[in-house]
């Protein structure tokens, strides 16, 4: 978090960096199970990098990251309505995050079998 702050302070690096700590900040998020909040990261990343009027690669890859991962968060919360909004149309993405839902499932039946 306190990177993402730097980050977002000097410029330095340009909405790259901060793009890039926000999906990762996200994908923390994703892994505790706390999709809302992961949503929220996703989103402020995404809106970030929309703004640019330059694109290459790097920032293109982050793009799919963030829609990738704004997919997954709405499908675990049952939203299939934003899920849409979010769905790759490339479907190589698309099967990955068809394989990360999967996943992502199976990790939370698992722990509650547990309890």
């Amino acid at each position: 978090m306190r990177l993402l702050e730097i980050s977002k302070k000097e410029k330095k690096n340009g909405d790259y960096m901060t793009s890039k700590y926000l999906n990762n900040i996200g994908f923390c998020y994703l892994q505790l199970n706390q999709y809302y909040n992961s949503v929220n990261y996703y989103l402020e990343s995404l809106e970030l990098l929309q703004k640019q009027k330059e694109e290459n690669q790097n920032l293109t890859n982050q793009k799919n990251q963030a829609l990738l991962y704004l997919y997954i968060n709405y499908q675990l919360l049952g939203d299939k309505q934003n899920a849409e909004q979010y769905r790759s149309e490339d479907p190589l993405l698309q099967k990955q995050a068809e394989s990360e839902i999967f996943i992502f499932n199976k990790e939370k039946q698992k722990q509650n079998d547990c309890y």
